[in-house]
């Protein structure tokens, strides 16, 4: 052999394996069989008991031979590694065979090209940066981080961000729960609950962690109900109207069967209006009255005198403002006619009705 050219091809090569495939080539020159390492998955496989090399001393390379075939899209990766040692030597005075020199140079050459693969797989800064300080690695210490220091100098060593010993442990049963950054920052819980359907996660502040919660009622409360059948009216006895029919009570804060009152659960100004039909007319010179009460007192009244109709109808309306929490409302009706009167109730008819709409 006159020449042992080697090329500057680099002295690894990887492939993603078709199904059933055993024949790899690789593309450099290689000394022996065993210059040679074969990784499959990630694992590495052993000469002549799992694969052959051919070619050898071949500037082009040849083939490595599994002697079981590869699965679809196995990782093979084939690797030169020539031992870094010197195996000639030229005596004094004795004879100086050019093929051994050739094949000696190859050698250097090839494991050059190794170390230099080796090099460009390493953390290593960028051809472009202007640092110039001291790129030793400090001695490491249990649980630190690597950190570039503020003045740029160099590395150094740090505390973990997150808790070495208390930081999150999963397990299958954490599936779609959720990590919250506890108080100290240095650390992660785990929201032991998933909530319930329909809750939603909700800030409790800064100092505490977020918790499942049932939304917040909608914020067009309203309500509208009706008397649903007749109401006796005593003369001369303010008595409160039961309206015990609900057409709509957007977040249930209408009582239609104890107190009949509403008691808003969102703060804010609502809208009041109440109607009564009174089925027999009131007599001359008598009257009817119709009132609204906020927590006990009158807020608002309406009233009607001896009407030329057959029925006597009286409306109020009024806006008021209510907390949220304890502010209610009830409706009132008196009549001095001397005998009772009732009230239509119809539960299929707004006759006589009570309602509120949110307003602000």
């Amino acid at each position: 052999m006159a020449t042992i050219p080697i090329n500057d091809t680099a002295p690894r090569i990887a492939y993603t394996a078709s199904a059933g495939q055993t024949v790899f080539p690789y593309p450099f020159w290689i000394n022996a069989e065993e210059d040679i390492k074969v990784y499959q998955n990630g694992t590495l496989l052993t000469l002549t008991t799992n694969y052959t090399v051919s070619t050898i001393l071949e500037p082009t390379g040849g083939n490595v031979t599994l002697l079981t075939s590869a699965s679809l899209n196995d990782e093979i990766v084939i690797v030169r590694d020539i031992p870094i040692k010197r195996t000639s030597e030229f005596q004094t005075g004795g004879s100086f065979q050019a093929s051994v020199l050739n094949s000696s140079l190859s050698k250097q050459v090839a494991m050059l090209q190794q170390v230099e693969d080796n090099q460009s797989r390493s953390l290593q800064l960028n051809q472009s940066d202007t640092f110039n300080g001291d790129m030793n690695l400090p001695k490491i210490t249990a649980d630190k981080y690597l950190k570039v220091k503020s003045d740029t100098t160099g590395w150094e060593l740090v505390s973990a961000p997150v808790s070495a010993t208390t930081g999150v442990t999963l397990s299958a049963g954490d599936a779609y729960k959720l990590v919250n950054v506890n108080a100290t920052e240095n650390d992660f819980d785990i929201i032991s609950s998933v909530g319930n359907s329909g809750e939603i996660l909700t800030s409790n502040g800064s100092a505490s962690a977020p918790s499942w919660q049932s939304p917040p009622a909608t914020q067009n409360g309203a309500f509208h109900a009706i008397l649903g059948a007749n109401q006796t009216i005593t003369t001369t006895t303010l008595t409160k109207v039961l309206f015990d029919t609900i057409l709509y009570d957007k977040n249930n804060n209408y009582d239609n069967t104890t107190n009949y009152r509403f008691t808003p659960t969102i703060a804010g100004k609502y809208f009041i209006y109440t109607k009564v039909l009174y089925l027999n007319p009131l007599v001359a010179d008598r009257y009817g009255y119709l009132y609204i009460h906020k927590n006990g007192s009158q807020v608002a009244q309406s009233v009607v005198t001896h009407p030329t109709d057959d029925a006597s109808s009286i409306m109020c309306n009024t806006v008021i403002d209510f907390n949220g929490t304890t502010d209610y409302i009830e409706v009132y009706t008196f009549h001095n006619n001397g005998v009772n009167q009732d009230l239509y109730g119809y539960s299929t008819a707004d006759f006589c009705n009570f309602g509120a709409i949110k307003v602000t």
